[in-house]
């Protein structure tokens, strides 16, 4: 059993999917490990400054990431996800979130940012901030109405006649981006889940 390999699966898997209990993490690294791990095994295998070194805690039998200590919003993130399957692509992709800033490179996301580099105005170094606050934003928290205010904070302007194109561009890529609280699934993804098991 590869000890660093099980270090960077969960390390990859808190970063996708925000919070997981031990229980369940035991579950996904048997899947990629091909291993029998069961919480008592997994627990003396850790290297907790490993995982604090990447933000990362286990409390009350939880993985989370740091951000999610303050004021217990792991408990919300938890109540969310709950009966939710977890998504697991593969290994190699799976490791690339081990970056804690990636995000996978959607098409809707794609087209995002073409078009803020096409349209949106201002100082080039703020518009380059605001895009990278946009794209954690569609994943954390994402307000439609919101987006006037940090268009503001960021001192970036947009044509009034390209608002609501760039308002459903926005939409677009937050349908399309993998979620904490939908653990690791786009909303597109579950809701086409949804559709094919009202079908069957």
């Amino acid at each position: 059993m590869n000890i660093k390999h099980i270090h960077d699966d969960l390390i990859s898997m808190i970063n996708l999917y925000g919070v997981i209990s031990i229980e369940d993490a035991c579950e996904v690294l048997n899947h990629y490990e091909k291993t029998d791990l069961t919480p008592a095994t997994l627990y003396p295998l850790l290297t907790f400054e490993v995982l604090e070194s990447n933000q990362m805690f286990l409390l009350n039998e939880y993985f989370m990431l740091e951000i999610f200590l303050e004021d217990y919003e792991y408990l919300e993130l938890i109540e969310l996800q709950e009966d939710l399957p977890f998504y697991q692509p593969s290994k190699k992709e799976l490791h690339k979130y081990k970056e804690d800033l990636y995000q996978e490179e959607t098409e809707s996301l794609k087209k995002l940012k073409q078009f803020i580099l096409k349209y949106i105005k201002g100082p080039q170094v703020q518009i380059i901030n605001f895009l990278d606050y946009l794209t954690y934003f569609l994943k954390d928290s994402f307000n439609l109405e919101e987006i006037p205010d940090q268009l503001n904070e960021f001192e970036c302007k947009i044509p009034k006649d390209k608002f609501d194109e760039f308002l459903s561009l926005c939409l677009e890529a937050h349908q399309n981006t993998r979620l904490w609280q939908n653990r690791g699934f786009t909303n597109n993804e579950l809701l086409k889940k949804s559709q094919n098991k009202q079908r069957s």
